[in-house]
């Protein structure tokens, strides 16, 4: 099992912007380049038949311990990920919030507009929660 490199994430997304040119190129640039490539999960050896050898029975307790191994380096890599993503995701969000211009709302009404709004759109990605 190979641990995974992560991409570096920016302090702010404003010189992308900048330099891409709006509002959704930057979210398809941290789609591609920011967010942590996916890793596969070892796959569980085979149990052997029911009237196995001792051969087979003592390869599969090898594949097996190699396999739990494996898994726990993978959980590990996949915890490191998903924190990786999340600060991402966060980097995203405040982009979007300065972006929408969402901190010109009072603050009584500003988790209500993006909580609305990421609501009806999410399932389409951030660009459409910043056309919301």
């Amino acid at each position: 099992m190979q641990h995974v490199t992560l991409p570096e994430i920016p302090e702010t997304l404003n010189d992308l912007h900048q330099s891409l040119g709006g509002v959704h190129p930057v979210i398809e640039h941290a789609k591609r380049n920011l967010f942590a490539p996916y890793i596969e999960r070892p796959t569980k050896p085979r149990q052997p038949k029911f009237n196995a050898t001792s051969t087979e029975v003592k390869h599969y307790s090898i594949e097996l311990a190699e396999w739990e191994a494996g898994m726990e380096l993978w959980k590990a890599d996949r915890q490191i990920i998903m924190e990786h993503d999340a600060k991402v995701c966060a980097l995203l969000e405040s982009f979007l919030w300065e972006e929408s211009r969402l901190n010109a709302i009072p603050e009584q009404y500003r988790a209500k507009v993006w909580n609305k709004a990421y609501q009806d759109g999410h399932s389409s990605g951030y660009g459409e929660v910043f056309n919301q």
